[in-house]
């Protein structure tokens, strides 16, 4: 095989210089060309016999994969080939799965269509404009929806499941795999792949939330090996704030030290995630934390949004501060009462996860009902995503609600060869 998996394109003329240049191509004919050959190849992969292709990155029988390595000689038959791949991307984006299918009814759709759109410049009676078909269309698929709901049942075990997911699947050891996390985890959880390194597929499971934070000083690891840092039932402060001195938490500390929850012989981490801290208030804390035993750990958070800041507030069960001037807050104030709290935090050299944030538990009133925070948080993550025009922010938005909800679950898949591996993942 070639670079690419090239289709037959439209005719071609030789110019007087030699070069080539394309004839004028009927848009009609061009699409059924198009949609023909898509059909055909993406076709051939359907169902467990279904034939694999080499592409350049390997071999797959993922229809999104071999889309995008299917290309026409004429730039103008190839442009509508994106067409298709753009239907195999939204069935991704929304279902993760059943990108050949659409693809395939997308494609066996074309001509029948195509036979009942009218010609503008000549047009016949009986005929439909696109709109009208278009409507039909929406019509048909909500009745298909409504026969397929009629037929379906809810997932109440794990066997059921492993059951589904053999149908997907030609490895059943990795089905069986990827079923029992999924149901672990929840449907909303946020699950992601990625290379391993032992050789086989194994699953990682992260019953809490996720993000970049930095470590601020290499003196704040508890396991000087590893580069990590992981302390139970820290006390969590959150802050979009630039901490220039000590003295930015002189409120906190005299409030924690005059709590009597708070003398305990073991002290109770204190985790900082905060914007950006400077050279004297790290020095300061790492000073403190030899001194009094009191471990102090600086995370930056210089990189992510504020409504990502604002989820991590959120989980913890924290005041989320924000002293960015555009909020008008004149005079940085943190206070013991703003900290929030989770089971364990494990700060990484390239991510930090938090356990079980007490915002699981803690209760507002949404609407007159009470609401956990986390939950109610999650609701308006959804309800942002229901209105989000730009695809790549809806889904952001509804992978931080899945974050929050369900965990993470990450699976890093590995195999003997190169080959198997790109075909496993």
């Amino acid at each position: 095989m070639q670079k690419k998996l090239y289709a037959e394109g439209g005719a071609k003329n030789v110019t007087a210089d030699g070069s080539t240049q394309n004839e004028p191509i009927q848009t009609a004919p061009a699409i059924l060309n198009v949609a023909s050959m898509i059909n055909r190849i993406i076709g051939n992969t359907l169902g467990p016999a279904g034939r694999n292709y080499l592409t350049p990155l390997g071999i797959t029988n993922d229809g999104a994969l071999i889309l995008k390595e299917i290309r026409f000689d004429d730039p103008r038959e190839d442009s509508l080939a994106d067409v298709f791949e753009e239907v195999a991307r939204r069935q991704d984006a929304d279902a993760g799965d059943g990108t050949t299918t659409a693809t395939t009814v997308a494609t066996s759709l074309t001509p029948i269509v195509l036979s009942k759109v009218a010609n503008i410049e000549a047009p016949v009676p009986g005929y439909q404009n696109v709109m009208d078909i278009k409507r039909q269309l929406e019509v048909e698929c909500k009745e298909a929806v409504s026969l397929l709901q009629k037929h379906s049942a809810p997932i109440v075990s794990v066997n059921q499941l492993v059951n589904i997911a053999q149908t997907a699947m030609e490895n059943h050891e990795c089905s069986t795999l990827l079923a029992e996390t999924i149901y672990k985890v929840g449907k909303d959880s946020n699950t992601s792949v990625k290379e391993g390194f032992d050789g086989k597929v194994t699953v990682d499971i992260v019953p809490g939330i996720e993000y970049p934070l930095k470590i601020q000083a290499s003196s704040m690891f508890t396991n000087v090996t590893r580069k990590e840092a992981v302390y139970m039932n820290p006390l969590v402060i959150v802050a979009n704030h630039v901490f220039e001195a000590y003295s930015d938490l002189s409120l906190f500390m005299q409030q924690m030290m005059a709590d009597k929850n708070a003398k305990k012989e073991q002290p109770q981490p204190i985790v900082i995630i905060g914007k950006h801290f400077s050279v004297q208030f790290t020095a300061q804390c790492v000073q403190i934390t030899q001194l009094t035993k009191l471990p102090i750990l600086l995370l930056s958070c210089d990189g992510l949004k504020d409504d990502e800041i604002l989820d991590i507030a959120i989980f913890a069960g924290a005041r989320y501060i924000d002293s960015h001037p555009k909020e008008g807050q004149k005079k940085f104030e943190l206070r013991y009462d703003d900290a929030g709290e989770c089971k364990e935090l494990l700060a990484g050299k390239e991510q930090t996860s938090l356990i079980g944030g007490i915002g699981l538990q803690q209760e507002v009133l949404v609407h007159g009902e009470p609401e956990t925070m986390v939950q109610a948080r999650i609701v308006d993550l959804k309800k942002l995503a229901s209105t989000e025009q730009n695809p790549n922010t809806r889904e952001e938005l509804l992978r931080r609600a899945a974050g929050l909800k369900g965990g993470i679950a990450t699976v890093y898949v590995d195999a003997k060869t190169a080959v198997d591996r790109y075909y496993l993942k």
